[in-house]
């Protein structure tokens, strides 16, 4: 029933429900958009701007303990204070603490505490952060700085270590749950030379610097103490979120606040400090309000639009367009493809009337076209000079170019029509099934006359009308060029001279030997003696000789699986897989005995080896390889025949 409805209407009807339908989708586009897109775009900026907030309070944080760090040092490492702590001089008080509490303002400390080596206690002054009243030393900081206290001791006040130094966060019990900033640093002369005779601890409360921290970073900061959570349930949830997943939290307490935490270590390297960065949501308001005012203007611009464009169309396009469908039938029902359509204007609609005077010219010369096009297929695949083919998933062939059938030594098309495709693979079973014909592969193929001829096959599978299978492709004699592959291949693996495998192919063997189990493996270093003064009395000529020589004899000698090499101007290796080392030597003796066999008065032959065997995969093939070539020389030096 529907579609009986829509066809009755007219192209204008439904291009107005067409445009109704996208007016409300594009409305419900915009506000997703404005939803999902814009306005989380700004919540991942706030986002950004959250965690850069934080992270700037916790790199003010580190720089207010390194500033503290460096007010210790500067009292640590001072010879005064290196003489007070050894023999608490009162002159050094008066000097330095005789308005202690003034003193503390200046450097900007709550407190300050001398521990000599016997961790006691030999001067000290605290003030409280909240009413700046000079106390006594709280219980929690005294058990901090006792050597006899928890885990969390501070150091080792016995130790007389010049690097003794320690800063951070110090979380106390009392004066209320305070967080304080605490350095520590070994007490040395103003050289910074020890041994150290005690430390110098100076701090102060963070809540002290909460303010200026909240103004620089435009926000409201707080710290809690963690060994004390109980006493702030709120946070128990947001900090198990925080120190399973090791990350920053960051909550919405309302729509127009945020609140960011994070765990910090305290001095002794534990999780106990919250940081609570809040501020007001400022970016994420404004975006609120940017996206519903850009909602209301795509949605109200969407809406005139529309109406504009479907006026528009109805002028300009849907009448013509009824009238060009007129006249097409007019010709459609007489069956006069002579006869052509008015053709006025410059427009789309024109150019569509052209293009149909122009499809009604190419029907009258499309059948000519058709054969000409085919006779053209025909030439050129007869002439072409690639080799192609079409045949049958059974094998059989349909069609033959002349340069197939030169290749395979056939006299004739018709003579090689009657061949059956697996008949000319050398190995029938190699011959690809339709799922191995989606990209080129290489085949050996047997000519006529029985020889082989190395083949590349590019192949496509073809349908027919009537989905019967087809395939064709592109046949290359590829047997000069492997033949030539084969030989570089020789080359680059053999040293010109003697024959022998060279230098890169016995690299590559190592590589391939490295973590080898067929063990034992034995390397036989080998050194021509005597070639050097062959060289110089003889010629380079000569000395040549001497090695091909030399190479005849390790061919004869060694067995037909052992990797001989030439490394060097006169150096060899022999590697000998599940070969021991006294089966290596005796292979050995039967070289020198070939050598002596073989030399003559103006050419002695003789060779100096080192043996040695790798016999279990903890040794590294480098080190066996290495302590043969020692060996090699340790008997060159010696003269000695073998060494191992």
């Amino acid at each position: 029933m529907k579609r009986k409805f829509w066809a009755t209407l007219s192209l204008y009807k439904k291009m107005l429900i067409i445009f109704a339908v996208f007016i409300i989708i594009s409305i419900a586009a915009a506000l997703l958009i404005n939803q999902f897109i814009i306005l989380r775009s700004f919540m991942e900026l706030e986002k950004e701007l959250i965690v850069k907030r934080v992270e700037g309070v916790e790199k003010l944080i580190d720089n207010m303990v390194d500033n503290l760090n460096s007010t210790c040092i500067d009292w640590a490492h001072w010879d005064d204070s290196y003489q007070f702590i050894q023999n608490e001089n009162q002159d050094y008080i008066n000097s330095n603490y005789t308005d202690a509490e003034d003193t503390l303002k200046t450097l900007k400390l709550d407190f300050v505490i001398y521990v000599n080596l016997d961790g006691q206690i030999i001067y000290s002054k605290f003030y409280d952060p909240m009413d700046g009243l000079e106390k006594p030393l709280p219980n929690s900081l005294v058990n901090f700085v006792s050597p006899i206290s928890d885990s969390r001791a501070l150091q080792n006040f016995n130790n007389t270590d010049e690097n003794n130094n320690l800063k951070g966060l110090l979380l106390l019990d009392e004066p209320d749950e305070n967080i304080f900033l605490l350095s520590s640093n070994s007490i040395l002369t103003c050289t910074g030379k020890g041994p150290s005779k005690g430390t110098l601890i100076m701090g102060y409360a963070l809540d002290d610097e909460i303010e200026e921290l909240s103004a620089l970073t435009d926000s409201e900061i707080q710290f809690f103490n963690l060994n004390n959570i109980q006493n702030h349930t709120e946070f128990s949830r947001i900090l198990n979120e925080s120190a399973a997943r090791n990350y920053m939290k960051i909550s919405y307490e309302t729509t127009d606040r945020y609140s960011a935490f994070d765990i910090l270590q305290d001095i002794s390297g534990n999780d106990n400090v919250l940081l609570k960065v809040s501020g007001v949501r400022e970016i994420y308001l404004h975006g609120r309000t940017t996206a519903a005012i850009l909602a209301l203007t795509v949605s109200f611009s969407t809406l005139i639009l529309s109406v504009i464009t479907l006026f528009a169309l109805n002028i300009l396009f849907f009448k013509r367009v009824h009238n060009l469908s007129l006249s097409v039938k007019k010709i459609g029902d007489e069956k006069n493809i002579s006869k052509r359509l008015d053709v006025e204007g410059n427009d789309e609609i024109t150019s569509v009337a052209k293009d149909i005077n122009k499809m009604l010219d190419e029907i009258e010369n499309s059948q000519n076209q058709i054969i000409k096009t085919q006779n053209m297929y025909k030439e050129l695949f007869e002439n072409s000079l690639d080799d192609i083919y079409r045949s049958n998933p059974d094998g059989q062939y349909i069609s033959v170019n002349n340069a197939l059938v030169r290749m395979l030594g056939y006299g004739s098309k018709e003579e090689l029509l009657k061949v059956n495709t697996k008949d000319l693979y050398y190995y029938q079973e190699t011959r690809p099934d339709i799922n191995e014909r989606t990209r080129s592969f290489n085949k050996i193929l047997k000519k006529k006359d029985g020889t082989k001829i190395f083949v590349e096959i590019s192949p496509r599978v073809i349908y027919d009308k009537e989905n019967k299978v087809y395939y064709e492709g592109i046949v290359r004699d590829v047997t000069a060029q492997r033949e030539f592959d084969e030989k570089l291949k020789y080359i680059s693996f053999h040293d010109s001279l003697t024959d022998l495998y060279n230098r890169t192919y016995f690299d590559e063997e190592l590589k391939r030997l490295k973590n080898t189990r067929q063990l034992p493996l034995t390397i036989v270093m080998g050194d021509v003696n005597g070639l050097k003064e062959i060289n110089d009395t003889y010629g380079h000529e000569k000395g040549d000789i001497m090695l091909k020589k030399i190479a005849r004899i390790l061919k004869y000698c060694f067995r037909s699986d052992d990797m001989i090499a030439r490394i060097g101007g006169d150096e060899f290796c022999i590697i000998l897989h599940n070969t021991s080392k006294e089966n290596a030597e005796r292979i050995i003796q039967r070289v020198h005995k070939q050598c002596m066999s073989k030399s003559t008065k103006t050419m002695p032959l003789s060779i100096a080896f080192g043996i040695k065997t790798k016999d279990s995969t903890d040794i590294k093939l480098k080190v066996v390889i290495k302590e043969a070539e020692i060996l090699m020389y340790e008997n060159k030096r010696s003269k000695k025949t073998v060494h191992s």
